[in-house]
């Protein structure tokens, strides 16, 4: 949020005073603009895909098994 903020206004203001009043590092700033230009990364673009296809794969309903239902099929222990 704080790095939006800097992003928005530096056109306006040097972003070390924007990271100075809002407390965090110039450096840190110009790391999360990177960052935004890049993109995803490899991992996140695959975790992506992966997650949709279990999510449309069939078979991968919700479960229909409660705690609730689990533990009425249970007996009580015996007291030891």
């Amino acid at each position: 949020m704080k790095f939006r903020l800097i992003h928005a206004e530096k056109d306006h203001h040097e972003v070390s005073l924007l990271a100075r009043v809002l407390g965090v590092s110039r450096q840190g700033y110009y790391a999360w603009a990177a960052r935004q230009r890049r993109g995803p990364s490899a991992r996140a673009r695959q975790d992506q895909v992966l997650t949709a296809q279990t999510r449309t794969a069939p078979g991968n309903a919700a479960p229909t098994r409660t705690p609730t239902a689990y533990f009425a099929n249970t007996s009580p222990r015996e007291p030891t």
